[in-house]
């Protein structure tokens, strides 16, 4: 998995993500209600643009703006065990499954910790 260095954004709201990942992620997000979203610098293979971290009241989704690919990874927040806020531009996910390593999930330089510790501290209460 590559790491590339991006403009930092974030979302709180369905409108505020790029357009491609809305209209991918609609069909999975039934309650229309949008959690937070913050783009990572997580690139997973050459076919998948950087991926967009989505936390919405049930779900943890990694999706790309590439429709073939849009959701790349989907977990339940309950499968999640803890997040922490590991540096200052990263946050680790610890799972419920001891036999599933952790996932570090990487965010550009210039990310707005406020945003980092707003993500951890929502997966935190919802899972």
């Amino acid at each position: 998995m590559k790491i590339i260095q991006g403009k930092p954004e974030r979302a709180l709201s369905l409108e505020e993500l790029p357009v491609k990942i809305c209209n991918t992620i609609q069909e999975r997000i039934t309650d229309r209600i949008l959690v937070i979203a913050v783009k990572t610098a997580l690139k997973p293979t050459p076919n998948v643009p950087i991926i967009w971290i989505i936390v919405t009241q049930h779900s943890l989704l990694l999706c790309s703006t590439n429709r073939p690919h849009g959701v790349w990874r989907e977990y339940k927040l309950q499968a999640i065990d803890e997040v922490r806020h590991t540096s200052a531009t990263s946050v680790n996910i610890i799972w419920n499954d001891l036999d599933q390593a952790d996932f570090q999930v990487i965010f550009p330089t210039g990310t707005d910790p406020n945003w980092l510790e707003e993500l951890v501290r929502e997966i935190n209460l919802r899972k």
